[in-house]
């Protein structure tokens, strides 16, 4: 932390061309995005650090003003510090004036670029978060600039595994949309749904006011408007008798719409890819892991 403060300007340069473009990419609108843009304000360079005091409920930027002398820190707000550069141990004298003022109630914590950066350069076998291969990149080019070493190599794996709480269950969202489907036709056209002789003079009564639609489509005259207004109504109150025979066939078809609807909620928390790794049993998540990298191997 007292490094990337005391190198403000170098931390900037290397990191802002490829910090700013990941927020572009993703049409970020959150000025609490956890990616910092590294710019200046009134004189003032922003860190890829937040900061508050115990009490707060807001973070805020940690700013720094760097000059050959001295190097200043605020939240553009109430807390302002300022330490004298004087001597070659302004990196340990820094660093631990950091940490008492972290006792004293002001807290430090870094965005999720530097912290990100630094366990891929110097833990990279450990690394396993799960980040977009443009970001990865742009790490991968500040260890280059700012730390002066070669970055590791990476491999990216892409994998789900789902909690074990049983099903999912066997239904989609096309089921659900031929049951809407058939639920609407034995509104419209109940007579599909009837048994054979079943309300025969409404069946009768409602294919003729058809055949009578089909041969009238193509009049317009005076007469053939008044037949069409006429055979609308006719239309729905025939559709209404008819409805009363599927009655009790769409009161069957509700409750399995209502099974269905509860079976996709289901499996929208079953097949849930955000779950935190540590809600996983450990001998499932572990048997995962093994089974994926020795497929590599």
């Amino acid at each position: 932390m007292a490094m990337s403060l005391l190198e403000g300007p170098t931390v900037c340069r290397v990191s802002q061309p490829r910090v700013g473009d990941v927020p572009r990419s993703q049409q970020r609108r959150s000025r609490t995005h956890p990616a910092a843009d590294l710019c200046w304000h009134d004189g003032w360079l922003e860190t890829p650090f937040w900061c508050w005091h115990s009490g707060d409920t807001h973070r805020r930027r940690l700013l720094t003003q760097l000059t050959p002398t001295s190097i200043r820190l605020s939240d553009g707000s109430g807390f302002n510090a300022q330490w004298a550069l004087d001597s070659g141990d302004d990196l340990d004298r820094l660093a631990t004036a950091l940490g008492d003022w972290q006792q004293s109630g002001l807290r430090i914590r870094p965005s999720a670029f530097p912290p990100r950066c630094l366990r891929e350069c110097f833990w990279p076998t450990c690394s396993s978060m799960e980040s977009g291969i443009q970001v990865r990149r742009g790490h991968r080019l500040v260890m280059a600039d700012f730390f002066g070493i070669s970055p590791p190599p990476y491999l990216t794996l892409s994998g789900t595994l789902h909690l074990p709480l049983g099903g999912p269950f066997d239904v989609s969202s096309m089921d659900r949309s031929q049951l809407t489907s058939r639920r609407r036709r034995m509104l419209y056209n109940a007579q599909e749904f009837l048994d054979a002789g079943q309300a025969s003079e409404l069946v009768e009564r409602k294919t003729s006011l058809i055949r009578s639609q089909t041969r009238d489509k193509h009049d317009t005259s005076e007469s053939s408007r008044q037949n069409r207004r006429q055979r609308f109504h006719e239309f729905r109150a025939v559709n209404q008798e008819l409805t009363r025979h599927t009655i009790g066939a769409r009161q069957a078809l509700d409750g399995e719409l209502q099974r269905l609807d509860r079976q996709l909620d289901a499996n929208s928390v079953l097949t849930n890819r955000e779950f935190s790794f540590c809600l996983f049993p450990e001998e499932l998540l572990a048997s995962f892991l093994d089974e994926a990298l020795s497929e590599l191997e």
